[in-house]
């Protein structure tokens, strides 16, 4: 398995580890979710990986999630147990996933599966996986409102998931060039209008996770703009 992957879990890990069951239950940073609904959903993306592992190794289609109203019952139900509970079961799922996807062989990895409920999402390589689940843990960490922010996030892994994400937001915002402190820049559209910030800030930001307006800087008279929801 992917070595950041296993230093974000374990940071996850970490950081629900002493929560009692009142701070569990203390809403995040998403609408209408507390934070043991974020650590379950987290528990409950691990099965559902752990499903995709299944359809590379069988090739059986085998969705992450019958349907959406059956992802979101599962988070729904298990978001209000015990805080020791909910932390037991992050670990337990996330020691799933890694004993599934590293059973997988050469072939396996090469299998086309696809994200979503009812296998109705894009189509994606399962060697894919430790990717896709790191995405999952990284933002969410956030999202549990604690002390973590997208500061702390690896570099190298705010570094890729901007590559990937810039790209999808060409038709909803119009010309932006982002330039990080730490070197990288990124551009959306014709680049008309500049904002320089941290490559963590910058996410935040275009991400719509953190309010990180006041760090960042437009290179213009004009008000830094709201960035669409993320997708």
């Amino acid at each position: 398995m992917d070595k950041r992957l296993n230093e974000a879990t374990a940071r996850f890990i970490a950081a629900i580890s002493p929560l009692s069951d009142e701070q569990m239950g203390t809403a995040s940073r998403l609408p209408n979710w507390t934070r043991g609904h974020v650590a379950t959903h987290i528990a409950r993306n691990a099965d559902a990986m752990v499903n995709v592992c299944t359809w590379a190794e069988t090739g059986v289609e085998t969705p992450m999630y019958g349907s959406m109203a059956e992802r979101d019952a599962g988070i729904e139900l298990g978001a209000y147990r015990s805080a020791a509970e909910i932390v037991d079961d992050v670990a337990k799922s996330a020691k799933r996933l890694v004993d599934a996807f590293e059973s997988l062989g050469q072939r396996a990895l090469t299998s086309v599966v696809r994200r979503g409920a009812a296998a109705q999402g894009p189509a994606f390589l399962a060697s894919d996986i430790p990717w896709m689940r790191l995405r999952e843990v990284e933002i969410h960490l956030v999202d549990l409102d604690l002390s973590s922010t997208f500061a702390e996030s690896p570099v190298d892994f705010l570094t890729s998931l901007l590559v990937e994400e810039v790209p999808n937001f060409d038709e909803r915002i119009q010309g932006l060039l982002l330039i990080c402190k730490e070197g990288p820049r990124y551009q959306i559209g014709d680049g008309a209008q500049v904002i320089e910030g941290s490559i963590g800030d910058i996410t935040a930001w275009l991400l719509g996770r953190i309010n990180e307006r006041e760090a960042l800087r437009l290179v213009s008279d004009q008000p830094i703009p709201r960035p669409p929801k993320w997708l």
